[in-house]
């Protein structure tokens, strides 16, 4: 499909190169991608802000924690209040990190059992004798931090 143009230089200096004999040949443009994965995303992320937007921004957070940390320096039911307060937003924290680190060891087990399983199966090992081969190697490894298997 072309369309004509009267004067090239209106258009984007990226499209211009597209235009010929007064022209814009609309088949010699890329199709433009899918961003249909992008919109998601983005729709995901909003509605994560929305959530954490209750507690504020970082630095209201921020603000927030110093003031009980300074309230809780004090004596009397005010700062023990405070120390209270501190002390359930820590072991929530931990808590949440504690979680976390199962859930990423456990990824990383399913991942190193399935690429073990699959090396077993080329390397022609009988293939009822590969759960149990992957199993007891899996019971005696461990993951670092960054999720490399140590035996």
């Amino acid at each position: 499909m072309k369309i004509e143009i009267t004067d090239a230089t209106t258009l984007p200096a990226w499209l211009q190169t597209h235009v010929a004999d007064g022209h814009l040949d609309l088949g010699a443009l890329a199709a433009p991608e899918d961003v249909t994965g992008l919109k998601t995303a983005l729709s995901k992320e909003r509605g994560n802000a929305a959530a954490w937007a209750r507690f504020g921004t970082p630095a209201d957070m921020d603000a927030t924690i110093a003031a009980l940390t300074e309230k809780a320096k004090g004596s009397g039911k005010g700062a023990d209040d405070a120390q209270a307060k501190l002390d359930a937003m820590k072991a929530d924290y931990e808590g949440k990190l504690t979680e976390r680190d199962t859930r990423i060891s456990k990824m990383h087990a399913r991942g190193a059992s399935s690429d073990l399983k699959a090396e077993l199966a080329k390397a022609g090992f009988i293939p009822e004798a590969i759960d149990d081969i992957a199993s007891s190697t899996m019971g005696a490894s461990s993951f670092t931090r960054t999720g490399l298997q140590r035996l």
